[in-house]
């Protein structure tokens, strides 16, 4: 496997805070008005970043991976994950069939950015990035003193039956720690007892699973700072792409290798074929949650987990995963023995499934 490289730092200037972002109103005049009408809700914060992408000051300008948008998101003060990116070189005023193919069914309040530049010998780039507010977090500082207490107020905007709250901090493992949920708001306080960076994410389970809805960097006695790493694609068939760096993370945290089962690969295929016809990252697309679908499938289990992403590529993908803690959580579980891989591609790039039992 080729040596991790440092991922590069946000190009956008961290804020001082991380949490909601009140929409601003779509303008209504302008050549971008009609694709605003399509997309939803004005963020200026997305504006702003999609604004930089179209001018080319931010990194992988025609296909920036999903890492590196939620790096920038995240730096730009928004808790809200998985965001997406759309361009388009010449001008795009309406609304046309490859926007419309580009933007995801709407869930929870799609928040949208929207600007065009032009280069010096006069093409105009038009760029968009969205994201779907299912959950929307209160403000929380960037910074904080080591052993400080954090509030965390998530008031979500789509129907949960339960939520938890998944605390990654420098060191050790993803970890669970007490939440409540009550009227649509998740409340929870965490402990940052060591100097560096925090992630929390507030992941919500909705009608088709669990779902990480909020998640925020959170920097103790340090600078902010990225740390995350990403790596180099391997020139082998996606499916061993994400087995290796699965493996590798396990291995080095002296965790046993997961084993490839075939019936739990052909499950996983299912399900990722299901996401991209439905253009929805999802655990049930229509054909059952992990558990009903190991059922179907004649697979007896103790223990279910399931890692869903949608990217460029499958390297792209792992690293999406790995930097969501609970993902990483079901990656690094010592609890899960077997796993199936499924990959499919389209024009968008992979969806990829992993399904993980004991």
């Amino acid at each position: 496997m080729t040596s991790p490289a440092l991922a590069e730092e946000p190009r956008t200037p961290w804020s001082s805070t991380v949490g909601r972002e009140a929409a601003s109103a779509a303008p209504l005049h302008g050549p971008l008005a009609p694709l605003y009408t399509a997309c939803g809700p004005r963020s200026v914060a997305l504006e702003t970043l999609a604004a930089r992408l179209a001018a080319g000051e931010l990194p992988a300008r025609t296909r920036p991976s999903a890492s590196v948008l939620a790096r920038e998101v995240s730096a730009a003060g928004l808790a809200q994950p998985w965001p997406r990116a759309w361009v388009r070189k010449g001008t795009a005023e309406q609304a046309d069939a490859r926007f419309q193919a580009w933007l995801a069914p709407e869930r929870g309040v799609r928040r949208c950015g929207i600007a065009q530049a032009v280069d010096a010998d006069g093409t105009v780039t038009t760029a968009a990035l969205s994201l779907d507010a299912l959950a929307e977090l209160e403000p929380l500082p960037r910074t904080v003193r080591v052993g400080a207490w954090v509030a965390i107020e998530a008031a979500l905007a789509v129907d949960a039956s339960e939520a938890a709250v998944v605390l990654l901090g420098p060191d050790g493992e993803p970890r669970r720690v007490l939440a409540a949920l009550s009227g649509g708001v998740v409340r929870s306080r965490v402990n940052l007892d060591q100097p560096g960076a925090f992630t929390l994410q507030v992941v919500a389970t909705l009608p088709s699973g669990p779902e990480p809805v909020v998640e925020a960097r959170i920097f103790a006695g340090v600078e902010p700072s990225t740390e995350s790493r990403v790596t180099t694609p391997l020139e082998l068939p996606d499916e061993q792409i994400l087995m290796r760096h699965l493996n590798a993370s396990r291995r080095a945290r002296g965790l046993p290798p997961l084993r490839r089962s075939r019936a739990l690969d052909a499950l996983a295929v299912e399900h990722a074929e299901t996401m991209a016809a439905a253009n929805a990252l999802a655990h049930d697309s229509g054909r059952g949650d992990p558990v009903e679908r190991l059922r179907r499938g004649g697979i007896s289990a103790n223990l279910v987990g399931e890692n869903v992403a949608r990217a460029a590529d499958a390297t792209l993908a792992h690293e999406a995963l790995w930097e969501s803690p609970s993902h990483r959580g079901n990656m690094l579980s010592p609890r899960f023995g077997r796993v199936g891989v499924g990959v499919v591609r389209n024009a968008d790039g992979v969806w990829v499934t992993e399904l993980f039992t004991d």
